[in-house]
């Protein structure tokens, strides 16, 4: 397996916000533990999101069979991320 974590900036009073849409995003055809954030399972890997307990940040982890699993499960996640974080006028 391979693995890879970021940290992203968001503020404190949508960080919540964001990581509930992203589980409405991928919710409807991804299996997924919504405890603390959400862990989601992807062919080939899942993604963690949650929103930090101790700072004005998201917290992302992505893990894969392959680097390319690992890359495209973190490319869906950062994507459904930024256009959350976009919709509420950040970034």
């Amino acid at each position: 397996y391979t693995s890879e974590e970021l940290q992203l900036d968001c503020p404190d009073e949508i960080k919540n916000r964001v990581v509930a849409e992203v589980i409405a995003r991928f919710e409807p055809d991804h299996e997924m533990n919504t405890v603390d954030g959400a862990r989601i399972v992807f062919e080939g890997g899942w993604g963690l999101i949650r929103a930090s307990n101790t700072g004005e940040e998201l917290v992302m982890r992505f893990e894969g069979d392959t680097e390319a699993a690992r890359d495209r499960i973190g490319k869906q996640i950062t994507a459904a991320v930024q256009a959350a974080m976009s919709a509420h006028g950040i970034g």
